[in-house]
């Protein structure tokens, strides 16, 4: 890909126990040779375990799915005090072509 993305992407939450779409934070699209990353951080990320994660597509809110990373809690602490606090999607190529036009 020659283009640029525009630099945040929100990110949205739909709760598998009470089917309720509401944004949860940003990330931030990343290029690397051809693969395509979504940056955020590791307590946005932590919230898949409530329900199915999303960001804008062409034709709406769609899940995003690809290689999934983050830095693990070290052990006896809490995500909140975590100073790292990072995580990483690498985004499979067909979601990045159905990506919203904004996100580019």
């Amino acid at each position: 890909m020659s283009e640029k993305f525009d630099a945040i992407c929100p990110i949205f939450v739909e709760y598998f126990d009470q089917r309720k779409t509401e944004q949860i934070g940003s990330g931030v699209l990343l290029e690397i040779e051809k693969y395509v990353f979504l940056l955020t951080a590791a307590h946005v990320a932590d919230i898949q375990s409530q329900g199915d994660l999303l960001i804008p597509a062409a034709r709406g809110l769609t899940e995003i799915y690809g290689q999934f990373a983050h830095v693990a809690v070290p052990h006896g602490t809490k995500r909140a005090d975590d100073k790292i606090d990072i995580a990483y999607f690498r985004l499979d190529q067909n979601l990045v072509s159905e990506l919203h036009p904004s996100l580019r």
